[in-house]
């Protein structure tokens, strides 16, 4: 056994949570992609070097334990992989209640209160426990809030402010954002042939999934297809120039703008899919 098994299992932990804390700001407030070599240069190893010092913490605790506690190695293994699995399903309940951000603040403060299971010591347990409730409630507030303080800002080259949305959901396999609504803009053809008129507008929504996937929610009353006809003049609505085409299959729902030039063309029944609730 090591000597100070226990103070070194104990603040293995604080800085884990720290430290993917941390991570997530960079990630969040860094603009990791850029044209610039220079930035990445500089912005990439910033990224890399938390998310490792990260899983630094994380690895030395389970080799602490397997190696130095001196209890059965396989029972010891056995306890991290049920954690770990039980983790995973648990991250995947707490991102449907609340947004990533916000769980990973109250995740980094469950991680650094747990250090106080390894060693009960009465120096440094006031600052650990301090730590833990700060982040938990800092992680509360924010999931609170309809207008979240913090949010992701950069994704690849796109600053994500929250000028260009006025809607954010989150779930287990993405953020998605909506925009205001965008008037008198040119139409959001995908595979755009040269014979469109030039002239030819519309009104949309943009939708983003994660912020860099992004698709138009097209302004439709419900009844009228007078106002679609732009939709003949892109390239990836040629499947419904098939004869007698009444029933469509569409993977991928979108904006809906697959499912409206469906309807245009006069699909009797869609059957649409898609993996995103």
């Amino acid at each position: 056994q090591q000597k100070n098994l226990g103070k070194k299992l104990r603040a293995s932990p604080v800085w884990f949570g720290l430290l993917a804390v941390a991570s997530m700001f960079v990630q969040m407030y860094v603009p990791i992609v850029d044209k610039n070599f220079q930035s990445i240069a500089f912005t990439l190893p910033l990224v890399a070097g938390v998310a490792a010092a990260c899983y630094y913490q994380a690895g030395k605790i389970v080799s602490l334990c397997l190696t130095r506690s001196g209890l059965p190695v396989g029972k010891v293994y056995a306890a991290d992989m049920i954690g770990a699995s039980m983790g995973c399903l648990a991250a995947i309940g707490l991102m449907k209640l609340i947004d990533a951000p916000s769980a990973v603040l109250l995740v980094g403060g469950v991680i650094i209160a747990t250090g106080l299971m390894f060693d009960r010591a009465v120096k440094g347990r006031a600052l650990a426990l301090g730590l833990a409730a700060a982040i938990t409630i800092v992680g509360l507030g924010n999931a609170a809030m309809k207008d979240r303080p913090i949010y992701p800002r950069w994704t690849k080259t796109i600053n994500l402010d929250r000028s260009i949305s006025n809607y954010e959901e989150w779930n287990p396999i993405s953020r998605i954002t909506v925009s205001p609504p965008l008037a008198s803009l040119p139409v959001y053809v995908a595979g755009r042939s040269p014979m469109l008129p030039k002239d030819t507008k519309t009104d949309y929504k943009m939708l983003r999934v994660d912020g860099a996937a992004h698709t138009a929610i097209l302004k439709f009353d419900g009844k009228s297809f007078d106002k679609m006809k732009f939709l003949e003049y892109d390239l990836t609505n040629l499947v419904h120039f098939i004869p007698n085409l009444k029933s469509v299959g569409i993977v991928g729902v979108g904006g809906g703008r697959d499912l409206l030039a469906a309807l245009y063309f006069g699909a009797k029944t869609v059957t649409a899919v898609d993996i995103n609730n």
